[in-house]
């Protein structure tokens, strides 16, 4: 008997059924902003990037990113917009939910320079694999095993290796629910991917990142 994941054969975040009563409801954890911003010194935004965060909860990336921006004098000279399928209540002018990233009717596809994303990890294939087709350049946070497995070899990483990977040096919690006032184990071993999908180099460079609070 097949599980049902909440998607449909086209792979479309539709009603997701959680895995079991520990996960947090439709795979939501939430990254330290300041995390965010960390990997953005390594991986710099410039005047005139759009940047999507298409899963984007509680908006705590977007934070991140709006705490780069204003350190470096960009907040007016980059554009950050977010969506998500379920809506948390976030009011920021920025966000609209309601809408599926795997889908093939997702509006805003192709419209970003840069995605940055901490996507559900049931799902971190298809993320990436949609990502591929939508920007130049994806970040994503995702578990060090992210590259492991032989699907994911032969459907992403064979023909698309990331450019980067940035291995933490130390362990990151992220949020089940977003609930920031909980102390979460960081028990999980976090990387950040580096994807420009048009490059025409296959080699990955590899470095070592310290925590934000760490620095």
């Amino acid at each position: 008997m097949s599980k049902n994941t909440g998607y449909d054969n086209k792979g479309q975040y539709n009603g997701y059924v959680r895995n079991n009563d520990e996960r947090a409801e439709f795979d939501f954890y939430a990254t330290p902003p300041e995390e965010v911003k960390n990997i953005l010194r390594y991986e710099p935004l410039v005047e005139g990037n759009i940047v999507l965060e298409p899963c984007c909860g509680l908006g705590h990336m977007i934070q991140g990113i709006d705490s780069y921006l204003i350190d470096n004098n960009l907040e007016t000279k980059v554009k950050v917009f977010g969506t998500d399928l379920v809506d948390r209540g976030l009011q920021d002018g920025r966000t609209v939910f309601g809408l599926d990233f795997l889908s093939d009717d997702y509006p805003f596809a192709k419209k970003a320079d840069i995605i940055i994303m901490n996507p559900p990890y049931d799902k971190i294939e298809e993320f990436t694999l949609k990502a591929f087709k939508r920007a130049n350049k994806i970040i994503i946070l995702a578990r060090t095993q992210f590259a492991e497995s032989q699907s994911r070899y032969e459907n992403i990483f064979k023909e698309n290796p990331p450019s980067r990977i940035y291995q933490y040096v130390d362990r990151i919690a992220c949020y089940k629910n977003g609930d920031f006032s909980k102390k979460q184990s960081s028990a999980q071993s976090y990387s950040w991917f580096i994807f420009e999908p048009n490059r025409r180099e296959k080699t990955t460079e590899f470095f070592w990142i310290r925590r934000a609070d760490k620095l």
